[in-house]
């Protein structure tokens, strides 16, 4: 978030606006003098749930075209930018699945397993592992990945997968998954 942050600063003072709330649909080059950029309406919240800020005039259009001078892809391996300039995906797909949750853990347990001066934890072992991310107070990001993972996945078969994977003593032990998703690689 920090890099995010300071990113969108630096953007603003040099003039830019940055509108969250559409997602790109295409692109079209005109000459030397930039691009069309084709986006649509399109509100994605991932918690703490807050609707982003968008102005009034674009609240009222569904989908607009905007011309700017560059256009750059930075949304991942299924970049649409990258599609609809036509240019093939180079990197690594990977067989596991991976789930992604914010994991509430109890302050006193953690002290005690000797976390609490840590900032980043791994669980690896054969084609699984887990990563620990402390994000603030009680709440660390989870990463867990394994081929057994998939979008059918629930709470409950990772809280299994988890007491499988790591049994006590190991990690502290979970008071709550919040925010769950997959995305797969």
């Amino acid at each position: 978030d920090r890099v995010e942050h300071a990113l969108d600063a630096r953007y603003r003072e040099l003039g830019g606006r940055i509108y969250r709330g559409a997602r790109f649909t295409g692109v079209k080059e005109a000459g030397r003098d930039g691009t069309h950029v084709d986006v649509e309406r399109f509100i994605y919240i991932r918690p703490p749930k807050q609707t982003p800020d968008v102005p009034a005039s674009l609240r009222q259009v569904a989908a607009t075209t905007f011309h700017a001078k560059f256009v750059v892809g930075c949304d991942g391996k299924q970049s649409a930018v990258r599609k609809a300039l036509g240019i093939n995906f180079a990197g690594k797909e990977y067989p596991q699945g991976f789930y992604l949750a914010d994991v509430e853990f109890d302050e006193q347990e953690v002290c005690a397993k000797g976390w609490s001066g840590h900032t980043l934890h791994a669980v690896l072992a054969q084609s699984r592992f887990i990563l620990l991310v402390h994000m603030q107070g009680q709440v660390w990001r989870a990463y867990i990945a394994g081929s057994d993972i998939n979008a059918d996945s629930t709470v409950e078969s990772i809280k299994s997968f988890w007491k499988e994977f790591v049994p006590d003593p190991g990690v502290p032990r979970p008071l709550s998954f919040r925010d769950p998703g997959y995305f797969h690689v």
